[in-house]
């Protein structure tokens, strides 16, 4: 596994926990692993290496500002606000760098169902690659629900977790279902907490919620299960906010965000029943959480845990 902070990329046996290698970094950053690479993500560039940490490339994105990375058939899209490129993977290769012709400026958190690639903030767009350039296919507007974290895909639909910009209290936070042909709204579910980075199993799509103004952060929030059509299927209640959720073979993990008050909980995923949870004293406040196989890691303060699914 790969870890990364504001000072270092570090590799980790996912087994044993002992350290494989370390690179040293100064400032923001993150980690993703596609295909075989790491690839590691800063303000103004991306490296990538091999699982043994030799680097393999880099290119400054210098004009991508929190940029995001999507890799497909050989070839990696780098993808921020509205410019994206196209750069191979093995090389390092800039084939296209271009501006998206749109006037939505935001294109974080892109998504991809294998086919089209999704983006967008106060609006929504549906992408198809053709000669590694992206084409344009439908577009919906969002307005005033901005996007908040990752969306996910699943069986022609797209989920996406956002928050109401008019509003400060009552449904401030929405989950919309949309068709993945052409954008059109499916269902809905508010919040009176904002959603984000759904998760989305055999046509179940776990949310949770938490609070994210300045002043209360971290203070309530829910997590909920609902079905393709936006049916409630079961829900947690804590007096806190909560990660979003990972799930793997029927098994829903999350934990605290931005307080000491919510447990590391699992969950079957179906029935909503509680299988175990770790109080709250025994973490280190927020938690990330990751799996693979059959372990959870779990990330709380400065240490990596690795848990037994």
């Amino acid at each position: 596994m790969f870890a990364r902070t504001r000072a270092e990329l570090v590799a980790i046996d996912k087994e044993t926990g002992q350290e494989r290698w370390r690179k040293q970094r100064d400032g923001w950053g993150y980690v993703s692993y596609m295909e075989g690479r790491v690839y590691d993500v800063s303000r103004d560039t991306v490296i990538a290496l091999d699982g043994d940490g030799a680097e393999q490339w880099s290119i400054s994105i210098e004009k991508f500002h929190h940029a995001r990375l999507i890799e497909r058939e050989g070839w990696v899209y780098v993808l921020a606000r509205n410019r994206f490129a196209c750069v191979h993977a093995d090389s390092g290769e800039i084939l296209v760098e271009t501006a998206l012709d749109d006037d939505d400026m935001s294109h974080y958190f892109p998504v991809t169902d294998g086919h089209r690639i999704f983006a967008g903030d106060s609006k929504l767009f549906g992408y198809e690659v053709v000669d590694n350039r992206f084409e344009k296919r439908w577009e919906s507007q969002m307005a005033p629900h901005r996007l908040y974290g990752f969306m996910a895909t699943d069986n022609g639909l797209l989920f996406r977790a956002g928050f109401n910009t008019l509003v400060s209290d009552a449904a401030r936070g929405r989950l919309s279902i949309h068709d993945v042909e052409d954008g059109s709204l499916r269902a809905e579910q508010t919040f009176e907490t904002v959603p984000r980075s759904p998760a989305v199993v055999d046509g179940i799509v776990f949310v949770s919620t938490s609070t994210v103004s300045s002043d209360n952060i971290g203070d309530d929030g829910k997590l909920v299960a609902l079905s393709s059509e936006g049916e409630l299927l079961w829900e947690y209640t804590p007096e806190a906010s909560l990660q979003p959720p990972v799930v793997a073979n029927d098994t829903l993990y999350t934990g605290p965000f931005a307080n000491r008050e919510a447990p590391l909980i699992a969950f079957d995923a179906i029935s909503g029943e509680e299988l175990w949870r770790e109080d709250p004293d025994t973490l280190q406040g927020s938690v990330e959480l990751a799996i693979a196989g059959d372990m959870l890691y779990v990330a709380d303060g400065t240490r990596v845990r690795a848990l037994r699914t």
